[in-house]
């Protein structure tokens, strides 16, 4: 399957394209996901037309946590910025013959808590 430092670099790099795809590039989006991926249980189609809809962005991203075993992955993403909300999103990834693909997408609004020192 490789080392483990290569899958990350290229899902690094699956990441950085969901989240410049999600900022209007819909045909960018599309290239990350396998054609059967499904958000929050819909299929992945909805995605694609919200961000169509919404239109250009400027959020970032960032990979909070990563891990990846034998050809699977599983990441959680911090959005920030997406049309002024940010989200929590969860991702599954499978390495395909093209490369790493995402297989499925969770998210919510991420409010970061506020600690009291």
């Amino acid at each position: 399957m490789g080392r483990t430092t290569d899958n990350y670099h290229q899902i690094e790099k699956v990441i950085a394209d969901y989240v410049e795809g999600g900022n209007g590039n819909v045909e960018l989006l599309r290239s990350v996901f396998l054609p059967t991926a499904i958000i929050n249980g819909s299929p992945i189609e909805e995605l694609y037309r919200i961000v169509k809809e919404r239109g250009e962005t400027h959020s970032t991203g960032r990979i909070d946590m990563l891990d990846i075993q034998n050809g699977v992955a599983s990441a959680k993403v911090i959005i920030e910025d997406c049309h002024g909300i940010s989200f929590v999103e969860f991702f599954h990834l499978i390495k395909t013959g093209e490369g790493w693909k995402i297989s499925s997408k969770s998210g919510v609004e991420y409010i970061e808590a506020k600690y009291r020192m």
